[in-house]
C-alpha cells in the first residue's frame, strides 16, 4: 500500500494504466468519490469498480501520461498531466 499522498496517486496513474480495475479498488476507500472533468461525481467504491470495469473495456488504450506532480501543504499528488487521444 502506498505510504503517501503522492504515492496513493502514482499507485492510481499505474493502475489506469495497466487497465486493472480490482488494482484501483484495492485504493478506493468505501465512501470514495470519483469527480469526472465536466463536474459530474460518482461515489462509493463498489460502484467506481463497474465504473472502471466499464471505462477500460470500451477504451482498452487509455493512459495518463504524468509531466509534472507536486505537493503543497494539504495538495499533496495533485499533478498535472496530459492523456492519450482515444478511439472510439
Amino acid at each position: 500500500m502506498p505510504n503517501s499522498a503522492s504515492d496513493v496517486v502514482l499507485a492510481f496513474v499505474g493502475a489506469i494504466n495497466a487497465g486493472n480495475a480490482n488494482a484501483l479498488r484495492a485504493l478506493m476507500t468505501e465512501d470514495h468519490t470519483f469527480t469526472d472533468a465536466r463536474g459530474n461525481s460518482f461515489s462509493g467504491a463498489e460502484k467506481m469498480l463497474s465504473g472502471w470495469q466499464h471505462f477500460f473495456h470500451v477504451y482498452p488504450d487509455y493512459r495518463i501520461n504524468i509531466k509534472h506532480t507536486f505537493a503543497d501543504g494539504n495538495q499533496r499528488g495533485a499533478l498535472r498531466g496530459r492523456r492519450r487521444r482515444m478511439a472510439g
